[in-house]
């Protein structure tokens, strides 16, 4: 009798174990070549986060929160464990409810903000590989050191990222954005070291370091590898999954130099990449400057007139937004060449918004 009271002690301790969520469960596995330029190799494998959400009654967010743990212990030398027990350790790291995330996010900010703007960093915000930078001071916004942080980054005469220069407007366009009612996160490819090395060195103000003005930070670490996007053959980038960030997509945007980033193309309002050397150049020519100073400017102005335009008509930030959005500028520029007025193409699409392609 004792024998067989222990038989079942221990064949549900095994069941028990089964239940729990392991690495292997979901991870995403098999993976085509071009994933391998991501650095998702090996144990350092990306996760399914909508099915580790649905596994353990995690938010989203909080689900992407767990790889980007488990990802940084994968990257720590010092650590010895087992990719399974830095699953595990990530996964109760974010269970707990303490010290979620690892950098800011204002959860509650973002979750009541009328809408969410996801700032793209890299030569969107500022850029970093530039040639120019080691000209002068004029020439730069931070200097990061002397000499090249990484010399495998050089690329022909580009600088190899000892100088970073924002692009003009970046803090109005932050700062309209806020007063308007909006969430701002920062969303960069860069990985963690990386990213919070400049972040150390980017101020707000005199007396305000820059991750003080924003929402939420998002790293490499937070770019997934969807099941079943695009072919297997085919060169697919990791993305920046809005609905992670935003569930019903009815309060985001991302505004970014590279739309292929992300796969929701009604949530991306693209902009023309900030190139430093060719705005700074002796002699560029004035309108190739203005196109450079009135990009952010742009952009936040559609995204504050779409906020308004949703308050005042009952509809989402979203819908509001589509005539501006990757797919709805094709529509939005054709009818401009009829010689309708931008103001009156938006009313138009607005009230004809299946005109618009819903996908690409």
């Amino acid at each position: 009798m004792k024998h067989r009271w222990i038989f079942q002690i221990v064949t549900l301790c095994i069941a028990a174990t089964a239940l729990g969520t392991e690495l292997n469960d979901v991870a995403l596995r098999g993976l085509p070549e071009w994933a391998a330029q991501y650095e998702f190799m090996a144990d350092r494998v990306p996760l399914n986060i909508r099915l580790l959400a649905r596994k353990e009654n995690l938010s989203l967010r909080n689900a992407l929160e767990v790889q980007n743990h488990y990802l940084d212990m994968i990257d720590d030398a010092a650590n010895s464990k087992s990719p399974e027990e830095k699953f595990q350790a990530a996964l109760a790291r974010v269970e707990s409810g303490k010290n979620i995330y690892e950098s800011v996010w204002n959860a509650d900010k973002i979750a009541h903000a009328d809408f969410i703007v996801v700032f793209d960093l890299d030569d969107t915000l500022f850029s970093e590989y530039y040639t120019c930078g080691n000209k002068g001071e004029k020439y730069r916004d931070i200097k990061l050191q002397d000499t090249c942080l990484n010399p495998a980054y050089k690329l022909g005469s580009h600088s190899c990222g000892n100088c970073i220069k924002f692009a003009p407007g970046w803090k109005e366009a932050i700062e309209r954005i806020k007063a308007s009612g909006g969430a701002v996160i920062i969303f960069t490819a860069k990985r963690d070291p990386r990213a919070q090395r400049i972040m150390k060195r980017w101020m707000w103000d005199a007396d305000t370091p820059f991750l003080e003005a924003i929402d939420g930070l998002l790293t490499k670490n937070h770019l997934t590898l969807v099941p079943k996007i695009g072919k297997p053959s085919g060169r697919v980038r990791a993305m920046k999954d809005l609905q992670l960030i935003d569930p019903t997509l009815r309060r985001i945007v991302m505004v970014d130099d590279s739309p292929g980033h992300t796969y929701q193309p009604l949530n991306v309002r693209p902009v023309q990449r900030f190139l430093p050397d060719s705005y700074l150049a002796d002699g560029a020519p004035s309108k190739l400057r203005k196109m450079y100073e009135n990009t952010l400017k742009e952009a936040t102005a559609e995204i504050v007139e779409s906020a308004e335009y949703a308050r005042k008509n009952g509809v989402s930030f979203a819908e509001a937004f589509k005539p501006y959005s990757l797919v709805g500028r094709y529509a939005l520029f054709d009818l401009m060449d009829t010689g309708l007025p931008k103001a009156e193409a938006v009313d138009l699409l607005r009230h004809h918004p299946d005109v618009i392609e819903n996908k690409f």
